[in-house]
């Protein structure tokens, strides 16, 4: 009897064994997110992206993300008593933690190798933007977990030689188009690449084929379904009154479809065109910096060492191929979208760069070089922790951290009112209360029935969708939201006779900077006011003089907080009772 039972205990004993390391990944990197994450609302979508969940808003735009916004309704739910930010904060987190572990087990099917995938897992967890991206609410975790889910299981039938796994990688590759338009870029490298890989290595039949394609196509239904119903609406609308044929009519709906999915107005941002050099030096060498920013360590050099390293893995060809492939076309995609965030837009890169620095550890150890100095040099994967944190209280950062972020365009719009080093650099988010000192101050100081203008790069989405729709607070105040991004200049010039009819009806209007783009609807407003001056004077006008010399209006400042250190702006008639 003891006999029989030794081998159960030892198998037993085994499978636990098998079970401590990856819940131990799992735990240690979710304790990580969540003890850093955000407990106060943040900048940018953070609100916004809490917003669209909570109300489940679902559509085809690309800055819609239906299955966050599926996830995060149902879990809002789940949570009732949390308050709904942190709520969502808290599954950020946990998509955070779930991306490194199934990195972690993708590693141990490509390696074998569960020392060498779990101090890639270490290096992964600290880089800068999954680290960032898991300690507030935003959708890119989502991505990266479905990034993850699809390589593991893709790794893994190819490691046991058996197919079974693809068709759960299939669905998860394209349950990643009903997330992110994004993530349709890997759907060359699972149609012409792993499908047909898989065919030749794994001999495959015609019904086989046609599951797996099955499986892509019911992960990718939610999207699609949406985006048939969008192609129906848009061509609908074509259709009334036209005379041109129906196969016309329904390229031309497809087209404009197409076009507003994967992103619009946004796409001038893409592969732009008519940069200077400097611009282009910047953003190419931008983009390699940030690599380098999310493994700044030893980590950079294993992932230099582990391509060759996996493209000599033969059995794994089919595999190595495809993820290849889909890495190439998410460094295509995000290197040449000029925009601040490249940093999250590039987010999936630096998540599979996992593979190839699991094949460089697993390399390194194998080959047994260096063993006194290993844990040493295994330790400076360590050094984000460190480093990120530091950028805002870098000494003379002027000379370096502020005039790297001057760099991008968008720095400007900030107004000075928060610190990129500090909130885009450092992931550690538990103190930041910059958002609250901001925005509740503006809400102490409106007057009743105040009018508000305020863009996407400031405070408008934590005012508006925080402490307007969730909290329920000063709602007398009418918030004039801009998306200043994007903003064209018969935009301008249509919130700039908005804002004039404000004013004309005796309202109390105030805007939270002078830069942009508040500055150029309040140079639409001088010229409309002052039609003779040239606009190309009005926006060449230093600030004091802009303000000094503004038509039939004074802007005053409006300090927000006891030292004066925030303030925001009112526009004031000069000659009131007039």
């Amino acid at each position: 009897m003891q006999t029989q039972a030794s081998p159960q205990l030892a198998k037993m004993t085994e499978g636990l064994r098998k079970l401590v390391l990856p819940a131990a990944i799992l735990v240690g990197s979710f304790i990580l997110y969540w003890s850093t994450a955000a407990r106060h609302p943040g900048w940018v979508d953070a609100t916004l992206i809490l917003s669209s969940a909570r109300n489940l808003n679902l559509g085809v735009w690309a800055n819609i993300h239906n299955l966050f916004n599926l996830l995060g309704y149902a879990w809002l739910h789940i949570f009732p008593g949390m308050d709904p930010h942190l709520s969502l904060t808290l599954l950020c987190s946990f998509l955070g933690s779930l991306t490194v572990l199934f990195m972690y087990q993708t590693g141990v099917e490509l390696t074998g190798n569960p020392l060498a995938s779990a101090l890639s897992s270490v290096a992964l967890a600290v880089s800068l933007s999954l680290w960032w991206h898991s300690t507030t609410i935003e959708v890119y975790t989502l991505n990266t977990t479905l990034i993850a889910l699809f390589l593991y299981f893709a790794f893994r039938s190819y490691r046991r030689a058996n197919p079974r796994g693809l068709y759960l990688a299939f669905f998860f590759g394209g349950l990643g188009i009903s997330n992110h338009v994004l993530m349709g870029l890997y759907v060359f490298a699972f149609l012409a690449v792993l499908l047909p890989f898989a065919v030749r290595e794994f001999r495959l039949k015609a019904r086989q084929v046609a599951a797996l394609i099955a499986c892509y196509l019911a992960g990718a239904s939610i999207f699609a379904t949406l985006f048939i119903l969008q192609w129906y609406g848009v061509y609908r609308s074509m259709a009334s009154g036209a005379t041109e044929s129906t196969a016309l009519l329904a390229a031309k709906s497809l087209g404009e479809s197409l076009h507003f999915a994967t992103g619009g107005h946004f796409l001038k941002s893409m592969f732009t065109t008519g940069l200077s050099l400097q611009k282009k030096l910047f953003w190419r060498g931008n983009y390699l910096f940030l690599i380098v920013l999310n493994y700044p360590s030893a980590a950079m050099i294993f992932i230099v060492a582990g391509f060759p390293r996996l493209w000599k893995r033969s059995a794994y060809r089919g595999v190595i191929v495809f993820f290849l492939v889909g890495i190439a076309a998410q460094i295509v995609w995000s290197a040449n979208y000029f925009i601040w965030d490249m940093y999250a837009f590039a987010l999936p890169v630096y998540v599979m760069l996992g593979i190839p620095l699991v094949a460089g550890i697993d390399g390194f150890l194998r080959n047994n070089r260096f063993p006194n100095l290993r844990w040493l040099i295994f330790l400076t994967f360590l050094v984000p922790v460190v480093l990120y944190p530091s950028f805002s209280r870098w000494p003379n950062r002027e000379k370096s951290v502020d005039r790297y972020i001057a760099l991008y365009s968008e720095a400007e719009r900030t107004g000075g009112i928060w610190d990129p080093a500090e909130y885009i650099f450092n992931p550690i988010k538990r103190n930041y209360t910059e958002v609250v000192a901001f925005a509740e101050g503006v809400l102490k100081t409106l007057p009743q029935g105040a009018t508000y203008w305020d863009d996407e790069s400031k405070a408008v989405y934590p005012l508006e969708f925080y402490y307007q729709e969730i909290k329920g607070q000063r709602r007398d105040v009418k918030i004039n939201r801009v998306f200043g991004l994007v903003m064209e200049q018969a935009d301008a010039q249509r919130y700039a006779k908005r804002m004039l009819a404000q004013l004309r009806r005796g309202e109390q209007v105030f805007v939270a900077g002078l830069v942009e783009p508040e500055r150029e609807i309040l140079n639409q407003l001088y010229h409309v006011l002052a039609p003779t001056m040239p606009m190309e004077k009005i926006r060449s006008q230093a600030l004091d003089d802009f303000r000094s010399s503004f038509p039939d209006f004074e802007i005053v400042d409006t300090p927000i907080v006891p030292d004066g250190s925030l303030r925001i702006f009112e526009l004031r008639s000069r000659n009131p009772g007039q």
